[in-house]
């Protein structure tokens, strides 16, 4: 837009000067147009994508990249089925048989055999769930294999079964929350654990639980992190919009002041018809006096 007229300028100018003498002048309700033109001049420029901001988001992709091959992939197969309890157990229960399924599943998981703890497990709830019993404790020792055999979705499902029966089950606390790191999860891991240790401590999980919490800190800052640049982009967009309006407002204006093109009345006098004043007044000269 071409620039404002001298006397524009000039008047700009002492507006300023009257500010830089007495900032409190910017409290007034007219010059709010001059305040928000401070604070938020000059506008972010739009991101340089060829420069160093598309470098930055190539860094951060890498990073990306390289966070998922650390962590553990979440599978696609459904999670083997919770069985339902029975109201009551039948009068002809078999009390022994649950007991039989977990013994040969731990067996198993023991000898690293993961497939096979997992049928012997998921028959030792079905048998717990036929005499009412369903237990907290063999849904978190499944959940256990089924991390094992790099099913975190399933073992999520188990867990959160198992503390659906017994909110203070600290096996299946501990399990979801082994799980949840390895899915790169750390904050939500780090409150499982934590209160996992706040119901019975286990020295043996206090290294993983520090190294968890640790890495919870740095997530949950880089979280916030990206929260407040979210914010300030999303301010710096609003000062930049502002600051177009305010540009097309004032190109408006000007484009008013100076009246259109060519100066003069719109249309200009277009002269009398017939030339002069209609041939003159009288029409005959001097002569018609005489």
């Amino acid at each position: 837009m071409p620039l404002p007229s001298k006397a524009t300028i000039a008047a700009a100018k002492e507006l300023i000067a009257a500010v830089e003498a007495n900032p409190k002048l910017l409290d007034d309700p007219a010059l709010e147009f001059l305040r928000d033109f401070g604070e938020d001049y000059p506008p972010e420029p739009a991101p340089d994508l060829d420069g160093d901001d598309a470098a930055d988001d190539m860094d951060d992709d890498d990073d990306a990249t390289a966070e998922a091959g650390e962590f553990m992939a979440r599978e696609s197969a459904p999670p083997p089925p919770v069985p339902a309890n029975a109201a009551e157990a039948p009068e002809d229960a078999d009390w022994c048989a649950a007991g039989e399924k977990k013994s040969a599943a731990a067996a198993a998981a023991a000898g690293g055999d993961g497939a096979k703890a997992l049928d012997l497990y998921t028959a030792a709830l079905e048998a717990e769930a036929a005499t009412a019993c369903l237990s907290a404790t063999t849904l978190a020792k499944r959940a256990e294999v089924l991390l094992d055999l790099e099913r975190p979705v399933a073992a999520i499902a188990d867990c959160d079964a198992a503390l659906g029966l017994n909110p203070d089950s600290c096996r299946a606390l501990k399990v979801r929350g082994k799980v949840k790191a390895a899915l790169g999860d750390f904050e939500a891991a780090n409150l499982d654990l934590s209160k996992a240790q706040s119901i019975d401590f286990d020295p043996e999980l206090k290294a993983t639980h520090d190294d968890v919490k640790a890495k919870a800190a740095e997530a949950g800052a880089k979280s916030r992190e990206k929260a407040r640049a979210a914010e300030l982009a999303k301010k710096k967009a609003a000062a930049a919009e502002r600051h177009r309006k305010q540009q097309e407002a004032e190109a408006a204006q000007a484009r008013a002041s100076a009246g259109p093109p060519g100066g003069g009345m719109p249309g200009g006098m277009g002269g009398m018809p017939g030339g002069g004043m209609g041939g003159g007044m009288g029409g005959g000269g001097a002569g018609n006096y005489g």
